[in-house]
């Protein structure tokens, strides 16, 4: 059964990650019901990574893509995005809201923890939306 996942980073359409991503994308723009920070950080393993912060009511509501994705293809997901691991997102689920009608749906998202943000040696933000001016420069360190 599949899915859904809500995307707001480099696994988007013509992102970065956007490989990685085989889920169905379904029609429509999605933002967050809540207000959540979108930060761009920097870590000592990665620049420029986009973050969406578990602090409901700060930020703003994002806006992102929202895909359905079978469970085989959600692990792979969930390992890229290191869910479990010390420093790795969450997958929680959300509330979203799409633009025109205003159909409410849940989905699952990634997230980090308040917490992590410690870890960020600069973050920028936070920002409505992950652009492909924010995406310059993203990069992870593989060695």
């Amino acid at each position: 059964m599949p899915v859904r996942l809500f995307v707001y980073g480099t696994l988007k359409a013509g992102f970065p990650n956007a490989h990685l991503n085989p889920g169905r994308r379904l029609p429509g723009r999605y933002l967050t019901a809540e207000r959540l920070p979108l930060l761009v950080v920097r870590l000592p393993r990665e620049a420029r990574a986009p973050w969406l912060v578990h602090q409901p009511g700060e930020g703003h509501r994002v806006w992102g893509e929202l895909v359905e994705i079978d469970e085989a293809a959600l692990a792979e997901v969930d390992r890229f995005e290191e869910v479990g691991l010390p420093g790795g997102y969450q997958r929680v689920p959300l509330l979203l809201v799409r633009e025109g009608d205003g159909e409410r749906v849940e989905a699952f998202a990634y997230l980090k923890s308040p917490a992590q943000r410690a870890q960020c040696l600069a973050e920028e933000g936070p920002f409505e939306a992950y652009t492909p001016e924010l995406a310059a420069g993203y990069w992870i360190r593989t060695a």
